[in-house]
């Protein structure tokens, strides 16, 4: 299983948003509205020398470290991610809008350009300044606002606790909600208007040398548990290799079959259906931290019942989220995108989001109970096709996401013993 760029921003780790405090990141975030603004939609080397001066006084970089860093050309790039940020179609994009091969093997190599390419696309709506576009979720807006907020207590007399519970209403409204709050929309805008208010100078991370540092200092730290893993994961199916073939058979089956954490199988699914908690939360009808919650934690409480739903809900067997292995049944996405949705579209006069509300309703019903999930499945038989599906492509994978390993090294003791008898 990969662990994907897209995923480490999703968690948050390794300094995902230290841009948030980092003193050019933050002039960027703040001054972005400007470059956001111009609309570049090609690589204008006119409009760079241009724009060169207003960065090195944004950033107080010297006309020397620009040319060194060549910051402005990549910020520039940046207005061609901004209408939404997709990990998967960010190569694809970069060579149909930049043919500059130079300049592709530059950006190719810039940390502050992976790093800021989300965080601007989350922001777009404030840099549109208006109240519908505010009040879109979109991907990563919600961990940045509560990132910011943290970072405003730095302000005197600051109120965290009601930007807080800001953040915290916005992240639980539904659509109509949302679109009728021009008070939440302010609030926002004021934890972000706050946010840009502070003294770049007093930002923890100063240079571009500094945060790649910090970065691999923590990058050697946190992999230190995981090499250990890896160690104890690559001993362990040595012994198991060792073992008669009859007796492996016993072990290896055990591996793919026990619980796993069902926090990385529930991401993995995810990312493999291209479903938010979002996405989920509308078709379970639940709420969208409830999925979230159980996107962090090795095991559940939930009931079987929601588990049954959930995994529904994902369009996989239940023993997927459970094991990491079983069956995959289609994508819910191809009934709300593509021919489906177009053809809805032409034969009814509604609206894009009227037709796509409706159609969530329709598969809630298909997955509210497994009687009616089965007759769905059975009436289009000739479009959801099961097809098996592995999220751990190793029994070295296995191992390091089991939720018991003290019963693998049990059951891999005893077979040790029937041997060795």
């Amino acid at each position: 299983m990969m662990y994907t760029k897209e995923k480490w921003l999703e968690d948050a780790k390794m300094g995902t948003f230290k841009c948030l405090n980092c003193r050019i990141g933050q002039a960027i975030i703040k001054n972005y509205k400007e470059i956001f603004k111009k609309g570049i939609t090609e690589v204008d080397r006119t409009a760079l020398e241009e724009m060169s001066k207003n960065l090195w006084d944004i950033t107080n970089l010297s006309e020397e470290n620009y040319a060194k860093d060549g910051l402005l050309e990549k910020l520039i790039v940046l207005s061609k991610f901004t209408n939404e940020y997709n990990p998967e179609k960010d190569e694809k994009l970069r060579k149909q809008l930049l043919p500059d091969e130079v300049l592709l093997t530059d950006l190719e190599h810039c940390m502050c350009l992976e790093y800021l390419k989300p965080i601007v696309s989350a922001l777009r709506g404030f840099y549109k300044d208006e109240i519908y576009d505010i009040l879109q979720k979109r991907r990563y807006l919600i961990n940045i606002l509560n990132k910011m907020n943290e970072l405003n207590r730095r302000i005197p007399k600051y109120n965290y606790d009601a930007a807080k519970n800001t953040i915290d209403r916005f992240s639980s409204r539904d659509e109509y909600e949302k679109l009728i709050s021009s008070q939440t929309a302010k609030e926002l805008k004021s934890i972000f208007k706050n946010y840009c208010k502070f003294p770049l100078s007093e930002n923890a991370i100063q240079t571009p040398a500094q945060c790649f540092n910090t970065t691999i200092s923590e990058i050697v730290q946190e992999s230190q548990p995981l090499l250990k893993t890896k160690q104890e994961s690559k001993q362990f199916i040595e012994r198991v290799n060792h073992l008669p073939k009859q007796h492996a058979i016993i072990m290896q089956e055990y591996l793919r079959n026990a619980l796993k954490n069902i926090g990385i199988t529930l991401n993995s699914i995810m990312e493999l259906q291209d479903m938010t908690d979002q996405d989920i939360a509308k078709l379970l009808d639940c709420k969208a931290n409830k999925i979230q919650a159980l996107r962090t934690q090795k095991s559940t409480n939930e009931s079987q019942d929601f588990i049954n739903l959930l995994s529904r809900g994902l369009f996989v067997s239940e023993n997927v989220i459970r094991t990491g292995y079983g069956q995959k049944f289609g994508n819910w996405n191809d009934m709300l995108k593509g021919d489906i949705l177009k053809e809805a579209m032409e034969d009814q006069n509604k609206s894009k989001s009227q037709i796509i509300n409706q159609i969530r309703e329709n598969i809630h019903s298909y997955i509210e109970s497994e009687e009616n999930f089965k007759k769905i499945l059975a009436k289009f038989s000739n479009v959801f096709e099961a097809e098996e599906i592995a999220i751990f492509s190793s029994l070295e994978e296995c191992f390091e996401n089991l939720l018991h390993k003290e019963d693998a090294y049990t059951l891999l003791e005893v077979l040790e013993k029937l041997n060795n008898a």
